[in-house]
């Protein structure tokens, strides 16, 4: 039976109190008539799963008003403001499309009349398709686009794409020290929100080959001070071949920087001339106005490899700290490192680059032996980090937040089962996949571990890339997430110094996706101030022309 309009006696009664997210940001859903709201702030009580009814035209009569919340959240889906009578849902989905801000009316009838909505993106999107001649030939059906760099080449004020794509050796031996089949594509964005390929129009060439190697890690900077953008890639040949151990050389590659000419043309450069697997590279501006490029050492506990482009050349220079980690982000002052097993920051000052805290999680005596995702077995010793045993741990991306107040890892690791001793070895493969999200504090010259920042976390979502941006421009720096299922995460910072997870509804779908796994690239495309969403294939075709490519404009 259909409730009575009681809409009206209901808001009217009660007086909005904001307060700052605590929980996952809910989305309200249109299913035509329906709109379901799943919670909703009227006054200090908080309702769940609101129905409102559609007639067909402007009006909504409430059809359910749910239940009482007990615990009400702080970023209901809907609030009512009883002085404008207005009621607002904040983040709405209407047939798989993001919406936000819609606004209606209580009018003297109980009746909610619709009254305006923002689109979070624009109705025309746009497709990039690569023909199979343009990849990297190799009789290995196996390619893959890992590294995927959103950057100005022209410098028009609308960012271009470079797509670095390269095919897996699996069944190469232990002793193969070929090169990996790769190629990098340009592709430059027109007026129209459109993009032309341009590899031969930037590179000179239609075959740019990166060191004959795969992109591990990227960092953007301007290296030779000549106001266009360059990328860094850290490369290796870790592509399936099981490695050579110790040190594995068979995975050695040469570092690569994309350098531009300063005409919008670029040049492949390598920095220097160590042939190592290399994992991480950043950029980290120096006192000559300009950025250097650095990589993580040879071995753990050797200074960084670094490289400044003068007098028309790379050259190796001195200065830059002692560093254990596989990872690296940095600022002017700040390098920040993660590795295995702990978390360094570094600063500099008048004297020089020098660690300034450093927190280790340790490994217990008790070893596992892993069945890993190549084939090989592994010694790895157990784990225990918040309070669960694990195995694979690694501290895989890093970034840093809000100029260094905070600093983000994010912890990969595989669970063990429960029974995991009753058997020879635990494959890599057939293990829960727990990554959760770790914050530091940077206060008093120490870190210090503040996880109950996240408001809540999705830790089984391990993320391929994620980015730390101020991504609604309030003045604080949040997290985007592209996860190895294909979905989308943000985590938004509050005035609080929370980070709150918003709803996934709040992305677009991908309309033209042929399969495979996809990841994303969010940030402002056509630099028209609002955020944009860039689907890519990561494991695109071989055999087709197919859309490599979706973007989504914001608004």
């Amino acid at each position: 039976m259909r409730y009575v309009t009681n809409f009206l006696a209901l808001a009217s009664a009660c007086l909005i109190k904001l307060g700052s997210a605590d929980a996952q940001v809910s989305t309200a859903i249109f299913e035509s008539p329906i709109l379901s709201i799943p919670s909703t702030k009227l006054g200090d009580q908080e309702y769940l799963n609101i129905a409102l009814e559609w007639d067909g035209s402007t009006f909504f009569n409430l059809l359910d008003l749910g239940q009482e919340n007990p615990t009400p959240s702080k970023s209901p889906a809907a609030q009512y403001f009883p002085q404008s009578k207005i009621f607002k849902i904040q983040s709405l989905s209407i047939s798989g499309r993001p919406f936000r801000n819609a606004d209606f009316e209580l009018n003297p009838d109980g009746v909610l009349e619709f009254l305006s909505i923002d689109q979070a993106y624009s109705e025309k999107y746009s497709t990039i398709s690569v023909n199979l001649e343009d990849y990297p030939q190799s009789n290995n059906p196996a390619l893959t686009l890992q590294m995927i760099t959103a950057i100005d080449l022209n410098a028009d004020g609308k960012k271009d794409i470079l797509a670095h794509y390269w095919h897996n050796n699996w069944n190469a031996g232990a002793d193969y020290y070929g090169q990996v089949p790769n190629k990098l594509l340009a592709f430059v964005q027109d007026g129209d929100w459109s993009f032309s390929p341009a590899t031969e129009e930037i590179f000179g060439t239609e075959d740019v080959n990166l060191a004959g190697s795969a992109s591990r890690k990227q960092a953007v900077g301007d290296f030779n001070a000549d106001g266009y953008p360059d990328v860094a890639y850290a490369m290796n040949r870790e592509d399936g071949r099981p490695g050579v151990y110790p040190g594995t050389p068979n995975w050695g590659s040469l570092p690569v920087v994309i350098l531009s000419n300063g005409d919008g043309s670029y040049s492949v450069t390598n920095p220097g001339v160590e042939n190592i697997w290399y994992h991480a590279v950043a950029a980290v501006p120096n006192e000559l106005g300009y950025e250097d490029v650095i990589y993580r050492p040879i071995s753990n506990g050797e200074n960084a490899l670094a490289y400044r482009f003068q007098s028309g050349d790379w050259a190796r220079i001195t200065g830059y700290p002692k560093i254990d980690g596989w990872e690296m982000q940095a600022t002017e002052n700040i390098i920040w490192s993660t590795d295995v097993s702990a978390v360094e920051l570094f600063e500099k000052d008048e004297s020089g680059w020098a660690q300034k805290s450093k927190i280790s999680y340790p490994a217990s005596n008790e070893e596992v032996e892993v069945l890993t995702w190549n084939g090989d077995l592994s010694n790895q010793y157990l784990r225990n980090i918040l309070g669960k045993d694990r195995v694979a741990v690694a501290f895989s991306e890093s970034c840093i937040l809000d100029e260094g107040r905070y600093y983000v890892t994010q912890m990969d690791s595989r669970l063990l089962p429960q029974d995991w001793r009753d058997y020879d070895n635990v494959s890599e493969t057939s293990m829960e996949h727990d990554a959760p999200f770790i914050i530091f504090e940077y206060r008093n010259g120490q870190l210090t571990e503040a996880s109950e920042l996240f408001s809540s976390q999705l830790s089984e979502r391990h993320s391929y890339r994620y980015i730390c941006d101020d991504l609604n421009y309030d003045g604080l720096d949040d997290i985007f997430v592209s996860t190895l299922d294909g979905s989308n995460l943000l985590y938004l910072q509050t005035n609080e110094n929370k980070f709150e997870l918003q709803s996934e509804l709040i992305f677009p779908s991908l309309q033209s996706g042929s399969g495979g796994q996809w990841r994303s690239v969010y940030e402002d495309i056509d630099g028209d101030g609002y955020v944009d969403l860039l689907y890519y294939s990561n494991t695109p075709s071989t055999y087709r022309k197919e859309v490599n490519f979706e973007i989504h404009w914001g608004r």
